[in-house]
């Protein structure tokens, strides 16, 4: 499974990315099939940290009113490394 979070235009930082870019992206990466969830200044990709507890800000955006978003979609991915 990958999961793909790509900024969106940003001066100095990112170009963005239309649909073909994405598509060749995962595809390079080794992914068969793929889907859009989103896109826009609400793309964040959150992870744990290596202490297994702390949040970690792993993209880079600078939200158009200068603070995040109140209503989310959530996608969580929960992986269980000792297999319970």
């Amino acid at each position: 499974m990958y999961a793909l979070v790509v900024d969106g235009r940003q001066n100095d930082w990112s170009l963005g990315a239309d649909m073909v870019d994405l598509a060749e992206m995962l595809k390079d990466a080794g992914a068969s099939d793929a889907m859009n969830m989103d896109g826009g200044g609400s793309t964040t990709l959150v992870t744990l940290g290596r202490d297994g507890k702390e949040l970690v800000h792993r993209n880079r955006h600078e939200p158009k009113y200068r603070s995040y978003r109140s209503v989310s979609l959530n996608l969580g991915i929960v992986v269980n490394p000792e297999g319970r």
